[in-house]
């Protein structure tokens, strides 16, 4: 299993309606039966304004699949085009998940 983590650094004052723009995403994808196992996160200490969007997949091959398929959509084109303007930075993170049992 991979972790992905989305780091977005938000523009000061932007945190709460940039949360609430990945709820409203989250939202729509699952009321159209398209859900991803996902946590936000937001900074509890520096470096302040971080906003993180994690996903869990099985899978490198799952996650390029699953992701391909929704950047294709207009939904997600169109939402990604509103939440730009909330952020000043970003990265990408994968880990691979190492079981301890």
């Amino acid at each position: 299993m991979i972790v992905v983590r989305d780091v977005f650094r938000v523009q000061f004052g932007q945190m709460k309606p940039a949360v609430a723009s990945l709820q409203d995403m989250a939202s729509n994808l699952a009321s159209k039966g398209e859900t991803f196992p996902f946590r936000v996160l937001t900074d509890a200490a520096g470096p302040y304004y971080t906003l993180v969007l994690e996903l869990t997949f099985d899978s490198l091959a799952a996650y390029e699949s699953e992701m391909k398929t929704l950047f294709a959509t207009e939904d997600w084109q169109q939402w990604y085009k509103s939440f730009l303007p909330f952020l000043t930075d970003g990265q990408r993170e994968i880990y691979n998940i190492v079981e301890t049992d």
